[in-house]
C-alpha cells in the first residue's frame, strides 16, 4: 500500500523529461558537504536526508503511527512505566550485529551530547543523576539476556515515547564506532570534500538506486544540472521565478508548482472520486 506521506517545499517543482524515478543511480546535488556524519548536530535537509538513508531507529512513523523498525517484538507493562524490546537480527555495515550494548550506548550519548529532543529521555529512570554526572550510566536501560533484549524503565506513563524513538537522532549507533557506520538501507562507500556516495546494502531491492549520490553545486550548477539531466532533483536549494525563466529557453521543461507551495501525495485508494484521484 502506498504511503501517505507530506512533503513541504519551498522550491520550485519542475518537470523534465528525465526518464525513471529509480535510477541506477540517484545524484542529489547539495549546498554544501558535511565531512562527518553527527546525528545530534545535524540541522539541514539535506544531511538529516544523509542520516535517514545510512541510520536506522528502533521505530519508524507510518502512516502517523510508530512501526517496529530495528525491533522484532516489544511489550508494555500493565502500568505502562517498563517496555521490554526484543531486538530484530540487524547487522552494521561493517558486519557487527546490533546488541542491547548498542542501544544503551546509542540513547546515553543523546543525553551526552544534549541534542535536540533529548529531554524526552527525562522519563527514564536514572535521567537526572545521569546527565549530573552523578552515574556513569543511565540506570533505567537495563540490559537483558540474550543480549537482544533491552528495557526501558519509566519514572511515569509515557503514552508517546515509541513516537520519541522514530526521532532521527535516536537512530542507533555501534558503541565505539565512527558514526558513518550505521544500520540502514545504505552504506557509505566514499566521502570526499565535494562529495558522499552511498551504496544500497539489500542487491535484491532492485526497486530503489543502487547508488545514491550527494555531490556539491551552487545554485545555478544545480539547476542547471537538473535541466541537463545531471541531478534527479533539487530538494536542497530554493529556485526563484526569475532563476527558472533564465534557463527556461534551454530545456523542455513545466512549472507545476510556485514557491511557497505545499505538495501532498496521499494514498489515491482514500479520494473516493475517480477523476480526482
Amino acid at each position: 500500500m502506498l504511503k501517505r506521506i507530506l512533503i513541504i517545499t519551498t522550491l520550485f517543482i519542475i518537470v523534465c523529461s528525465s526518464g525513471s524515478i529509480f535510477a541506477y543511480t540517484h545524484v542529489h546535488p547539495v549546498p554544501s558537504i558535511p565531512q562527518t556524519i553527527n546525528i545530534y548536530n545535524a540541522a539541514d535537509i539535506y544531511t538529516i536526508n544523509l542520516i535517514a538513508q545510512v541510520h536506522n531507529t528502533l521505530f519508524v512513523m507510518d502512516n502517523n503511527t510508530p512501526k517496529p523498525q530495528l525491533v522484532k517484538s516489544f511489550s508494555v507493562s500493565q502500568d505502562q512505566k517498563e517496555y521490554r524490546f526484543v531486538l530484530s537480527a540487524s547487522f552494521f555495515h561493517n558486519g557487527k550485529p546490533l546488541t542491547n550494548i548498542d542501544v544503551k550506548y546509542s540513547l546515553e550519548q543523546l543525553i551526552v551530547n544534549k541534542a535536540v529532543s533529548y529531554e524526552k529521555l527525562s522519563v527514564v529512570k536514572g535521567y537526572e543523576d545521569f546527565i549530573n554526572h552523578k552515574t556513569s550510566s543511565l540506570a533505567g536501560v537495563v540490559l537483558g539476556t540474550p543480549d537482544n533484549e533491552v528495557v526501558l524503565q519509566l519514572v511515569r506513563p509515557t503514552p508517546n515515547l515509541l513516537s520519541y524513538l522514530t526521532d532521527f537522532r535516536f537512530s542507533i549507533i555501534e558503541k565505539g564506532a565512527s558514526q558513518n557506520i550505521g544500520l540502514g538501507d545504505y552504506k557509505i562507500v566514499s566521502m570526499k570534500p565535494s562529495e558522499i556516495t552511498l551504496e544500497l546494502v539489500d542487491k535484491s531491492n532492485n526497486k530503489a538506486p543502487q547508488f545514491v549520490v550527494f555531490e556539491y553545486a551552487t545554485t545555478e550548477d544545480a539547476l542547471k544540472g537538473f535541466i541537463g539531466h545531471k541531478y534527479n532533483d533539487l530538494f536542497a536549494y530554493s529556485i526563484t521565478e526569475d532563476m527558472v525563466g533564465a534557463f527556461a529557453a534551454t530545456a523542455n521543461m513545466q512549472k507545476v508548482f510556485t514557491p511557497r507551495t505545499y505538495f501532498f501525495a496521499v494514498n489515491s485508494n482514500n479520494i473516493p472520486d475517480k477523476q480526482e484521484r
